[in-house]
């Protein structure tokens, strides 16, 4: 008996109008190898002679009294990142100097980057000295002690007259008004580049308050003992339960033991005057429990709270000077003194200067 032939459709319902098979996809040819590349030659100079054509080229700044608003804009930005990456190349060489490591290459090589990085930073900060001397108020603010040419140049290139009508307005502008809230969601109502450009002339002000013909940080270490005065008092301890409340604290932080009160007022006695060594011994003798003493801020935020202060007395006056070139015409007074009763009002220092050229 022979078999019947197997049936090469299984399928008992085929398909009428199949499809065909899908293409297989093409294998992928392999890459070729790369040629070897040859080794990078060795320096041709000593590091020392590496950045004579950058020192040559930031001779030629002819062209920088003519830079646009966005070009001053990006030269300060870039001036910052420099500075950054040579205080880190900085700190390179001082560590493989401390390591002692063989050969003199790799000291060499991180002193060349230090030297060059340093170099651009030099000419763009100059570029900018020339750029504000063209400019009133660029001047009026260099000759404020603390003031650069690169904060000055900051401040010109990121505060539009023009909109800035009052100085509160720049206020808000710079994070500096403290009932602007960044909400979940929502756009950032500061601008970025301004807040820490205000926080570095604070910084600036602080560092330089001993320098003769200072104003502004006078301002800060006078404002950063009554601010320290009512601290002591007990007169934010509703701002320091209201820190607690609102963010997240970690209990083994300095922090938490002065917004929980675990310090008594006298704590703060002298505090200005000692050496953080002494203020470090100080606060590991006085901890006490938690509501054992006064509900106060940490002294960094006070810290914060007088360079604010004094940063803010700066752009008001700044914004004085540069409405009055401006407009041609005093700038409005502030409500507190228009309005509020106040007679005492602080003029802006070194003004009015000599108006020869346009703003």
């Amino acid at each position: 008996m022979s078999k019947e032939p197997e049936n090469p459709n299984p399928n008992p319902n085929p398909d009428p109008n199949p499809k065909p098979p899908k293409s297989q996809k093409p294998l992928r040819k392999p890459r070729e190898p790369k040629p070897p590349q040859p080794p990078l030659p060795p320096l041709p100079l000593p590091p020392g002679e590496l950045f004579i054509p950058i020192s040559k080229a930031s001779r030629d700044l002819s062209h920088a009294k003519k830079m646009s608003i966005a070009e001053v804009r990006y030269a300060v930005d870039l001036y910052y990142q420099i500075q950054t990456f040579r205080q880190a190349a900085g700190l390179q060489v001082r560590a493989a100097d401390k390591a002692q490591t063989p050969g003199p290459e790799p000291s060499d090589f991180l002193l060349w980057t230090f030297s060059t990085m340093k170099t651009v930073e030099d000419t763009i900060k100059r570029a900018l000295d020339r750029w504000t001397d063209d400019q009133i108020v660029g001047r009026w603010a260099k000759s404020i002690v603390g003031i650069g040419p690169v904060i000055s140049a900051g401040l010109l290139a990121r505060i539009d007259m023009g909109i800035a009508l009052h100085a509160g307005h720049i206020f808000k502008f710079a994070g500096l008004d403290p009932s602007s809230k960044w909400e979940k969601g929502k756009k950032r109502p500061w601008n970025a580049a301004l807040k820490r450009l205000c926080w570095l002339i604070g910084q600036s002000f602080m560092k330089n308050r001993n320098r003769e013909g200072d104003v502004y940080g006078h301002i800060y270490a006078e404002r950063k003992q009554y601010e320290t005065t009512k601290n002591a008092l007990g007169d934010y301890a509703a701002q320091a339960r209201e820190k607690l409340a609102n963010f997240k604290i970690g209990k083994d932080t300095e922090a938490w033991a002065w917004y929980s009160g675990c310090f008594p007022g006298i704590i703060l006695a002298d505090w200005m005057s000692l050496e953080e060594t002494e203020r470090a011994r100080r606060v590991k003798e006085m901890r006490g429990q938690p509501g054992s003493g006064v509900e106060m801020l940490p002294p960094a935020r006070i810290e914060l709270r007088a360079e604010r202060y004094a940063v803010k007395m700066f752009l008001s006056h700044w914004h004085a000077v540069a409405f009055e070139v401006r407009y041609q015409k005093k700038a409005p007074r502030p409500w507190i003194i228009e309005f509020g009763g106040h007679v005492d009002m602080i003029e802006p220092p070194n003004w009015p200067m000599t108006v020869d050229k346009p703003f």
